[in-house]
């Protein structure tokens, strides 16, 4: 899945062969860090490690998977070590290292608790479209991409050239305009947030987040000088993304990409009586929850159990349970029964919750 996405240009490249290009990408496979190295890179399986090819072709598009493991090891850690370490030195000859001595000392200690480091691991995927000459790279900046694309081209071969795609107009005079004229292009709409700035020493910055934009205001700090640097758009009802000035996408914080038809996603939901229910949480008001025989009446959530609850308590006739005072009324009734059931021996469990076995049993 693609979170971010940077768009290359291929300007030349001879292709090898599907399974010339699978022999590289098995020279270069991903292998983990050693004890004492910071960093490892290499190519895994696109679909998991169930899967045996480390590429997938589909319809003549090629997906990659470039997994990344990083050691670090806390600043603090290595400031307090090389401190002990200053000091003891400083004890037994009566002079401190300083300079290249203390430099190399804190080495020392970095290989030192580095096997000792927790290895964080990351993975970017890659989509090649050899037809249309694009090259598709799952990051944020084109500082995170840098490695990814030399990695890219090391493993490729052929002479393979990549630039970034460039346009005829600048992405913020072109999110300019669209603001200004209060309309997105064929196909994407905007959506409400917005970041604005004056690209001079000041750096002046307006943000709009959940804010509708097809207001004046936003046209008139246009005219005074602030160009759009990010812009969240919608590609035909379907992905939400924010485009910034760099021609990068990124995935929009919180935005819901449902397929046609779906309401919204499901949640668990734990009631009192300790069974879990499931409701699909969605944009819609949700309809009147209280309990009644009539037409297009919903159940409430105390008789939406997985399994078909034994009855009410003991003492309630009701065909189904009681909410709100009523509920109160009557696990009151039934606690009342059950004290007086147990000064007699005898106790019955009718409620069918949590805990309740739904039949008769002495003390």
């Amino acid at each position: 899945m693609f979170k971010n996405v940077l768009l290359y240009r291929i300007s030349q490249w001879d292709k090898s062969s599907l399974d010339t290009i699978e022999e590289r990408l098995a020279a270069a496979r991903f292998v983990a860090c050693g004890a004492t190295q910071p960093e490892s890179a290499g190519w895994v399986e696109p679909r998991g490690g169930k899967h045996t090819s480390l590429m997938e072709s589909v319809g003549g598009q090629l997906i990659l998977r470039l997994a990344v493991e990083r050691k670090a090891v806390p600043g603090s850690a290595v400031k307090s070590r090389l401190e002990e370490r200053l000091d003891k030195i400083e004890q037994e000859t009566g002079r401190r290292p300083k300079g290249k001595q203390a430099k190399e000392l804190k080495e020392e200690v970095m290989q030192e608790l580095l096997p000792r480091a927790f290895p964080k691991h990351s993975a970017n995927l890659v989509w090649i479209d050899p037809h249309a000459g694009f090259v598709v790279v799952n990051a944020g900046s084109v500082k995170a991409s840098d490695r990814i694309v030399t990695l890219l081209v090391e493993t490729l071969g052929g002479g393979i050239v990549l630039r970034l795609v460039q346009t005829q107009v600048a992405p913020a005079t072109a999110m300019a305009e669209w603001l200004q004229a209060k309309e997105a292009p064929g196909g994407f709409t905007i959506d409400r947030e917005c970041e604005l700035k004056q690209p001079d020493s000041e750096k002046s910055a307006v943000r709009y987040a959940r804010h509708t934009l097809d207001i004046d205001e936003v046209g008139e700090h246009i005219k005074q000088g602030k160009l759009p640097t990010q812009l969240a758009m919608t590609w035909n009802g379907r992905v939400s993304f924010v485009l910034t000035e760099g021609i990068a996408a990124r995935r929009r914080a919180g935005a819901e990409h449902q397929r046609p038809g779906q309401q919204g996603r499901r949640r668990r939901l734990r009631c009192r009586c300790g069974h879990q229910h499931r409701r699909t949480a969605s944009a819609h008001p949700r309809p009147d929850r209280r309990p009644g025989r009539g037409a297009g009446k919903r159940p409430g959530r105390r008789q939406r159990h997985r399994k078909a609850p034994r009855g009410p308590p003991r003492g309630v006739t009701r065909s189904r349970f009681p909410t709100g005072d009523r509920a109160k009324r009557s696990i009151a009734r039934c606690k009342a029964k059950r004290a007086e059931a147990g000064r007699h021996g005898r106790v019955s469990y009718g409620h069918g919750g949590a805990g309740d076995s739904g039949r008769a049993g002495d003390l």
